[in-house]
């Protein structure tokens, strides 16, 4: 009986050394000192950790997820475009996507863009699909929701430069941001 015990109080310290230890092991060496990964919008963890297995940011083990829920950031994993030094640490590697210190990249709009050639540059540059987004531009009920009163959304994608990140807005993200902005300024100085 007294093995019984010993055996089973000592299970769960061996766990957690076995669980500690791949925390702050490092990650796999690449030629690249640098990756850079996409998270999409709403992956799980089993999803997340696949991707980051995929392009060699961890080691392909059960323990990354199994730390992300000990930790608590399972579910606060964010979506976006992420770039991982080569040889990250599990444990700081859940950290930096729990933080969603993601990459940003600048998408400009020139003024005077037509709603068609706003399609074609985020679709040129892979933020989009435009058909999904002209599907969108020209829905009724999304452009109530969006308080607009016109039949598309020609003359309310607002020009400028913006910063977003892979994974993080889809079509509808990035319409509202632009969407939204019109509204900005045209209450700024219109009203």
């Amino acid at each position: 009986l007294p093995v019984f015990f010993c055996f089973f109080l000592g299970f769960p310290r061996l766990w957690l050394l076995w669980i500690g230890g791949y925390a702050i092991s490092p990650g796999p060496s690449s030629p690249d000192s640098r990756i850079e990964i996409v998270i999409p919008h709403r992956s799980s963890i089993t999803e997340i950790e696949h991707i980051l297995a995929d392009k060699k940011v961890i080691m392909d083990d059960r323990r990354f997820s199994m730390l992300a829920i000990l930790t608590g950031a399972a579910k606060k994993l964010r979506a976006g475009e992420y770039r991982f030094e080569t040889g990250k640490r599990p444990l700081a590697t859940i950290d930096l996507l729990k933080k969603g210190k993601v990459l940003y990249r600048p998408v400009t709009m020139p003024e005077g863009t037509e709603m068609l050639k706003v399609a074609d540059i985020l679709e040129a540059e892979n933020w989009i699909d435009r058909t999904k987004f002209l599907d969108m531009a020209y829905d009724p009920e999304f452009l109530r929701e969006m308080g607009v009163e016109a039949d598309s959304l020609e003359g309310y994608l607002f020009p400028d430069t913006y910063y977003l990140s892979k994974g993080q807005q889809n079509e509808e993200g990035i319409i509202r941001i632009m969407v939204t902005k019109h509204f900005q300024i045209y209450n700024k100085f219109i009203r």
